[in-house]
């Protein structure tokens, strides 16, 4: 299954919120409970910045942003030098989201968010495809762009989840 929006992640299922997941984030629905389902993803933290979970080891792509987190919620799977002696930790991390926030046909969220990048991203310049620049560019230039573009914020994280996923260096996936 996969976050067809910026999905609130909670620690039960009328819990606190321990944070948003990103449109587009894949997600094992652990059990069902109403109109609530109890989700398991994983991801890479950076030393001192534990509340952000990415795609990978070096890897910004937005998974998660936390406001809290507990070892009750999440699972270390590994630790892992990267590039500058920076220390990567790969979690697993636990809660409960609404059930119709999510969907089984990643294709559907990143149509409606090609459709805001066409629409939205040629009004000024040419159209760029996604794979012109990195996960890492893509991230500079939208912290521009979205506001030129007069983006939402729910359209500016889809885009900007669209635009990474799909990224140089993430065609080969």
């Amino acid at each position: 299954m996969f976050t067809k929006e910026s999905t609130p992640l909670f620690a039960t299922k009328k819990g606190k919120i321990l944070g948003q997941l990103t449109p587009g984030t894949q997600v094992t629905v652990l059990r069902k409970a109403g109109s609530k389902v109890e989700v398991t993803f994983d991801g890479w933290t950076e030393e001192y910045r534990e509340l952000e979970i990415f795609a990978g080891k070096e890897l910004r792509i937005e998974r998660a942003s936390l406001v809290r987190i507990s070892d009750k919620h999440r699972k270390v799977l590994k630790k892992d030098k990267g590039r500058f002696d920076v220390a990567w930790t790969q979690v697993k991390l636990t809660g409960w989201v609404n059930k119709r926030q999510l969907t089984n046909k990643l294709d559907g969220v990143w149509k409606k968010a090609r459709d805001i990048h066409q629409e939205r991203c040629t009004e000024c310049h040419d159209f760029m495809q996604a794979s012109e620049f990195t996960a890492q560019q893509w991230s500079g230039t939208l912290r521009i762009m979205t506001h030129r573009a007069a983006l939402t914020p729910e359209e500016e994280v889809l885009v900007r989840q669209y635009l990474q996923s799909h990224a140089r260096d993430k065609t080969s996936d």
